[in-house]
């Protein structure tokens, strides 16, 4: 992995699309209006494959970015992903097995 870039989420985006929900909370006779930002994505699909011959489990082994992007913000202490220098991490460290 190399040159790894973060950017805007286009409003066009495939997989995901934000949305901010707005609401009164009236708990303890107190409203209180919050607001709660959430994503609507595709639905997950897992598979769990065995073989039988090495009587074990298949596992993927695959870089997810947004592990890389999390992890790098973390390690340099960071206080937002823009701030983040990517050419002091490592990417295998956001490979993952599934």
């Amino acid at each position: 992995i190399k040159d790894f870039q973060i950017g805007e989420l286009p409003k066009n985006s495939t997989y995901i699309h934000p949305f901010r929900a707005t609401f009164t909370d009236e708990r303890n006779n107190n409203p209180v209006k919050r607001m709660w930002d959430a994503i609507n994505a595709h639905n997950s699909v897992v598979i769990i494959v065995y073989n039988r011959s090495t009587d074990s489990l298949v596992f993927v082994r695959q870089f997810r970015p947004a592990v890389h992007a999390m992890m790098s913000k973390e390690a340099q202490n960071a206080s937002s992903i823009a701030n983040i220098d990517f050419t002091k991490q490592n990417p295998k460290s956001a490979i993952t097995y599934e």
